[in-house]
């Protein structure tokens, strides 16, 4: 299609072979990409991790155009997979790309200048296990997030993205409570069913 909506998900799996590489930097006109690897297409985890969620097809006339698309939304972009045909597939996956597959004629890149979820949080660590605060560890005043359900810490991940206000997360897998961070979150605490990640 020649239109697209973020969160479309069109069915497309191509086959391939597990395998290893050392990212070579590129640049184009439209920001700062990182070749994984030619002749590879992008996947998630690990090579045969390519669920259908994980990004949108469109149709573009370069890989140029292809990188600019998905660039249009630079809080989701995670990077490109394109094939000469004009097959290009942005990648929106919360984690990113993190493997690829040797599939001929495909290339995946990398969108470097993108915020991603992390779960060092000043001299903190987040992660699971944490819950987030603001500027020290009894600051949790409730003018620094808004309150939401999530039935996954990937759709809490991604109500954050949607959000251009948002700084990161605060997920309850207990009760399914999602804390959408609008304050720079500067500390963590231990908590039991919390999961705390910046997004910077």
């Amino acid at each position: 299609p020649s239109e697209w909506q973020w969160g479309a998900v069109y069915s497309f799996s191509p086959t391939g072979t597990a395998t290893t590489t050392t990212p070579t930097p590129t640049s184009t006109s439209t920001g700062d990409w990182i070749l994984v690897q030619a002749d590879s297409a992008c996947r998630g985890a690990n090579p045969s991790d390519n669920s259908v969620a994980y990004y949108v097809v469109i149709l573009a006339a370069s890989l140029e155009e292809c990188q600019r698309q998905c660039s249009r939304n630079p809080r989701r972009c995670r990077g490109v997979e394109f094939n000469s045909t004009g097959r290009c597939e942005i990648w929106t996956r919360p984690n990113g790309i993190q493997s690829v597959a040797t599939v001929a004629g495909f290339e995946c890149y990398r969108n470097v200048q993108h915020p991603v979820f992390s779960d060092i949080i000043s001299s903190f660590q987040g992660g699971p296990g944490t819950a987030c605060r603001g500027d020290n560890t009894t600051d949790i005043s409730p003018s620094h997030y808004r309150k939401g359900s999530a039935h996954s810490i990937e759709n809490c991940q991604s109500q954050c993205e949607s959000d251009a206000t948002c700084k990161g997360i605060n997920f309850n897998s207990a009760a399914h409570e999602c804390l959408i961070w609008t304050h720079i979150i500067g500390a963590t605490v231990p908590g039991t069913s919390d999961t705390c990640l910046s997004f910077v």
